[in-house]
């Protein structure tokens, strides 16, 4: 499993949201979110790449919308998850500070939302 994150390296301003790996080969790793969101998948024209076969090419976007952080998934097949409920799919979902989010179901990468 591999782990590319793209993003803008000067975004680490307060009130920045970023994404922490809590769970995965990438443990620690953090990536911020950035003015546009962030799109997720094994593609490479991701801003965050997670090459396992459990991604989706074009997983799920989480940006700004309206003040607050929103989850999208893109249908993923194995789709994502909330706070460790495995069992109920994410399509759209607003999110807090604090959340985790399950990529690609059992095994896959596990990320806690951080607003600094």
């Amino acid at each position: 499993m591999q782990f590319h994150a793209h993003t803008d390296a000067d975004a680490h301003a307060s009130g920045t949201p970023r994404l922490v790996c809590i769970g995965g080969s990438h443990h620690g790793h953090s990536v911020a979110i950035p003015p546009g969101g962030l799109s997720i998948g094994r593609a490479r024209d991701n801003l965050l790449i997670i090459v396992d076969g459990s991604i989706s090419a074009h997983h799920a976007w989480i940006g700004i919308v309206d003040g607050g952080v929103m989850l999208r998934d893109y249908q993923s097949l194995a789709g994502t998850f909330l706070n460790a409920d495995l069992s109920t799919r994410v399509g759209d979902a607003l999110l807090a500070d604090g959340d985790t989010i399950h990529f690609g179901g059992e095994g896959g990468e596990e990320f806690r939302l951080v607003i600094e």
